[in-house]
């Protein structure tokens, strides 16, 4: 089964071409906000490379978040016109999943927690925390750095790898363990294929019409305050 996997969630825009749960070929662009300008012309450059036609592929996959908020909705745009047009299926693989399976690669040996970090802007960022199985262990959540931090990772006893472009957030100390870092540093649709490829097996499919990204927050809206929402925040 031949699968596109995409990941728009950061500022990175990433195509991946999966054969078998293989990888064929990944181009992504590392640099700037580029996914409305380059993601399409990524669709055709890697199916192109790889002699594989449009009509010929099989599933979509999506990096359905928690991420950037444009991000995420130029992405999933894309998909759903895809899925539409070819009559294909998508799936979801939350972000943090992603990164935590390839935390848990590149960790092969040992009983570790793995706490993938995505960078939520300002002094933010979105978590969760893995065991080895990659089962989640309680809740995604946004995490706010502050003076006091009500986050149960500080007391947990095992050594805890943290990724992710969130990781230079983290305040020195915040881990009452032994920290490793892992050299997983970002998101890319190349973390999706395990997941995606298990999902696609089992028909865990969404809908091409009223899926939704997993933004974990509400998108903060830069507005005038009118006369009578005074005691409101935006």
């Amino acid at each position: 089964m031949k699968i596109l996997h995409f990941d728009t969630s950061s500022s990175i825009c990433s195509v991946t071409l999966s054969e078998g749960g293989n990888i064929l070929e990944t181009i992504e662009d590392t640099t700037s906000n580029s996914h409305a300008s380059k993601l399409t012309s990524y669709i055709y450059e890697i199916c192109s490379n790889n002699k594989v036609l449009i009509p010929e592929i099989e599933a979509l996959s999506f990096s359905a978040g928690p991420g950037s908020y444009t991000g995420l909705r130029i992405g999933l745009s894309t998909i759903k016109g895809m899925s539409y047009a070819l009559n294909i299926p998508i799936v979801f693989v939350n972000t943090l999943d992603a990164i935590s399976s390839a935390m848990i690669d590149e960790f092969k040996q040992g009983d570790y927690l793995y706490c993938p970090m995505i960078d939520a802007r300002r002094n933010e960022v979105y978590t969760a925390q893995f065991n080895n199985k990659n089962e989640i262990q309680g809740d995604y959540t946004s995490l706010v750095f502050g003076n006091t931090l009500d986050y149960n990772i500080l007391y947990n006893k095992k050594t805890i790898i943290i990724g992710g472009d969130g990781t230079k957030k983290a305040p020195s100390g915040l881990f009452m363990s032994e920290v490793i870092y892992s050299n997983i540093q970002s998101t890319s649709s190349r973390y999706l294929v395990s997941l995606a490829t298990q999902k696609i097996l089992r028909k865990d499919f969404v809908s091409n019409v009223y899926s939704e990204p997993l933004y974990l927050k509400k998108p903060f809206l830069n507005h005038k305050k009118k006369p009578d929402d005074t005691n409101q925040t935006s």
